[in-house]
């Protein structure tokens, strides 16, 4: 079960409607964390009225529907009075954000060419509600272990991992649940976030 006892409230403000309950489809696949997806908004301005009198966690918001100050300053605004929101905007391209975006520090970026593991690893990486370090967790780990959190952080399962590393999946299996003591998280998904964010990539 996941260290999150109560739900993510995750509203998507996006031109494509498709688009939009692909999100909602991939997080309500996961299955580490309770998300509540709001998805019914294609435009800022009734997106942002709603984010006013609401409670929202993370706001997945397509880049481009922020054109000018006005919008800009409003979502400034939200942000003031609801410091615990978190914010990510989404581009179809890695591209350079026009100049007003960049005003928006606690924003993050993210591209809308999304795979599933890559894209459920980002929102918890972004909900996470504690800073702990763990490069002394990542030091106790034994070296088939490392070998075996890479494969996690590609999302590889139990099974994939056994054939890639000839070894049979109940030791895989007790190798992931020694990883998951160790770094002191319940999940698959806690640990590969917490492995990204101390550098250790794939």
């Amino acid at each position: 079960m996941s260290q999150l006892h109560h739900p993510s409230h995750i509203m998507v403000i996006d031109q494509n409607r498709l688009f939009r309950e692909k999100i909602a489809f991939l997080l309500s696949q996961d299955r580490d964390h309770y998300y509540h997806v709001i998805t019914n908004f294609e435009n800022i301005e009734d997106g942002l009225q709603f984010l006013q009198e609401s409670t929202i966690d993370l706001l997945l918001i397509e880049a481009a529907l922020i054109k000018d100050d006005f919008q800009l300053n409003l979502l400034q605004s939200i942000i003031h009075h609801h410091p615990q929101l978190r914010i990510i905007l989404l581009t179809s391209q890695q591209a350079f954000l026009h100049a007003p975006l960049q005003r928006l520090e606690q924003a993050h970026t993210y591209t809308k060419s999304i795979d599933s593991q890559e894209f459920l690893i980002f929102i918890a990486k972004v909900l996470q509600h504690h800073d702990e370090e763990i490069t002394n967790y990542l030091e106790d780990l034994t070296p088939r272990e490392l070998e075996i959190l890479e494969w996690l952080v590609k999302g590889d399962s139990n099974k994939e991992i056994a054939r890639e590393l000839s070894i049979s999946e109940s030791t895989v299996k007790v190798h992931v649940q020694n990883i998951l003591k160790k770094f002191k998280v319940s999940s698959r998904v806690e640990a590969a976030v917490y492995a990204v964010r101390n550098d250790l990539s794939a």
